[in-house]
C-alpha cells in the first residue's frame, strides 16, 4: 500500500479529524490548479464548449485555434446557461479590457491575440466564484437573525420573494 494521502483520527468524544498528509496537500494544489475547481464532468463539458467554438472560428480565420476575447461570453454562456448571460457578458467585457490594456492601446475594439483553454477556464472560475458570492449575499439578507441558518419564518419570507419559476 502506497502512502496515506489523509490521515483520520477520532477524539474521546467520537468526533473525526481529517489531516491532509503534505504529499496529499502538493496533489490537491496541483488538481485544482489545472482544474480551478470544476469537476471532471464540467472539464469536458467547458473542453467540448470551447473546441466546438474554437472550430467555428478557425473555419472563418485562418490559422486561428485561440479563442477571440470577443467569444468568451458565447462560452461562458453555453457552460452557465442564460441565466449567467449579463454575468457573462460583463467578463467578456473585462477580458476585452485587460487584453487591451496588456497590448498597451487604448482602445481597442478587437484584440488580436487568442485565449488558451486554461485562460477561458480561469474566467469560467471567476464566474463561479461570482455566482457562489450572489448566493452567500441572498443567504445573509434572508439569515435576518445572523443564526447561519434559515428559520422557518425566514424561509417564508423566502418564498413570499422568490419568482414564481423557481
Amino acid at each position: 500500500m502506497g502512502p496515506r494521502l489523509v490521515k483520520m483520527t477520532s477524539s474521546p468524544f467520537g468526533a473525526l479529524s481529517f489531516k491532509l498528509a503534505a504529499a496529499g496537500a502538493v496533489l490537491l494544489m496541483h488538481c485544482y490548479r489545472h482544474t480551478e475547481g470544476f469537476t471532471l464532468d464540467e472539464l469536458q463539458t467547458l473542453t467540448a464548449i470551447y473546441s466546438d467554438v474554437v472550430d467555428q472560428v478557425a473555419r472563418r480565420r485562418e490559422g486561428m485555434n485561440l479563442l477571440p476575447a470577443e467569444m468568451l461570453g458565447d462560452v461562458l454562456v453555453q457552460f452557465f446557461g442564460p441565466a449567467q448571460a449579463q454575468k457573462a457578458r460583463f467578463m467578456q467585457q473585462e477580458c476585452i479590457a485587460r487584453m487591451a490594456k496588456r497590448e498597451d492601446h487604448s482602445e481597442v475594439k478587437k484584440p488580436s491575440i487568442g485565449m488558451g483553454f486554461h485562460e477561458v477556464l480561469l474566467w469560467a472560475r471567476r464566474l463561479r466564484e461570482k455566482e457562489f458570492e450572489n448566493y452567500r449575499d441572498a443567504f445573509r439578507k434572508y439569515d435576518e437573525d445572523g443564526s447561519n441558518s434559515i428559520d422557518m419564518s425566514e424561509l417564508q419570507k423566502v418564498i413570499k420573494e422568490c419568482p414564481r419559476h423557481v
